[in-house]
């Protein structure tokens, strides 16, 4: 990666936001409640989001700083990071091709908006296994740059959370057929590509770094 603010902010949006595009429970929950209250619905739940965000960068940061430099968990974090985007994309894929509707059901969520932004988020585990290999890597790359090198990554990473469950929230609010079919379809298929891409980065640089 290129260590650059510009580079960290490019990077960190392009794989974010092939991420937040996948299907999951906080998609899902944008489309129950966007179907309600439009997209105000979808900016607090990722209002939530970040907030709960915000002291996993820190303690990544903070507390791992000189762990994750290591030139070993640089190659660790490498591999699994390739490996989860690769899983990721390929679940993206195969959800395009099985079904044009999205997963139902999140569970049950106590409280406001903002605070089921936060839960259904600690409630994933997909998004524990994010931060805990391609979240770190980038944040590793932050590092290098310094702490306005951190900010960039986590601003980088919210405002797709922050556009992409508004516009969802939106869209639901505007009627749910408008993401039933081939529309929602092709955005699956390009996250998933854009997730198998950004994944054959990460293995390269493993491979780079055995060299």
């Amino acid at each position: 990666m290129d260590a650059t603010l510009p580079g960290l902010w490019a990077t960190t949006l392009a794989i974010s936001l092939s991420g937040a595009l996948s299907p999951g429970p906080l998609s899902t929950y944008a489309l129950k409640e966007g179907a309600m209250r439009g997209a105000l619905a979808g900016l607090l739940l990722a209002v939530g989001h970040s907030a709960l965000e915000l002291p996993v960068v820190l303690l990544l940061a903070l507390g791992l700083g000189d762990f994750l430099e290591s030139d070993t968990v640089e190659l660790i974090l490498s591999l699994v990071g390739g490996v989860v985007l690769l899983s990721f994309g390929l679940g993206s894929l195969r959800s395009a091709v099985a079904s044009d509707e999205v997963a139902s059901g999140t569970g049950q969520v106590i409280g406001g908006a903002i605070s089921a932004g936060a839960l259904v988020s600690l409630t994933n585990p997909f998004w524990v296994a994010w931060w805990g290999s391609v979240g770190a890597r980038l944040v590793a790359d932050g590092l290098k740059v310094g702490a306005l090198g951190v900010a960039a990554v986590y601003l980088a990473h919210i405002s797709t959370d922050v556009g992409w469950l508004t516009f969802l929230s939106y869209l639901a609010g505007k009627g749910r057929r408008l993401l039933g079919g081939s529309f929602y379809r092709a955005l699956l298929v390009v996250a998933g590509l854009g997730l198998w891409t950004l994944g054959g980065w990460f293995l390269a640089r493993f491979a780079l770094g055995l060299s």
